[in-house]
């Protein structure tokens, strides 16, 4: 995984097809591509969160005190929407 960048997978466990997300308040998935597709996620910024959003309802986070989420559970393929804490 690079730095300095959260990426998120199409399937479970890290695998499919990979996404980038860098920038930090709101962003919609769509805009991406990426809306209701989101099944796991790593976060390899040295600060902050991302938090990963069906509207404006929380679904999962990660960040520095949890950098991986394999796998979203019955959360996957429902985030529209991320907010970046920076």
């Amino acid at each position: 995984m690079r730095p300095n960048q959260i990426s998120i997978w199409f399937k479970p466990d890290f695998l499919g097809y990979r996404g980038k997300l860098q920038d930090c308040y709101g962003q919609s998935l769509a805009t991406f591509k990426w809306s209701r597709r989101v099944a796991s996620a790593y976060y390899n910024i040295n600060y902050g969160a991302v938090q990963f959003l069906e509207g404006s309802y929380p679904l999962f986070q990660v960040g520095v005190s949890n950098r991986s989420l394999s796998n979203a559970g019955g959360n996957s393929y429902r985030a529209t929407h991320v907010y970046r804490y920076c």
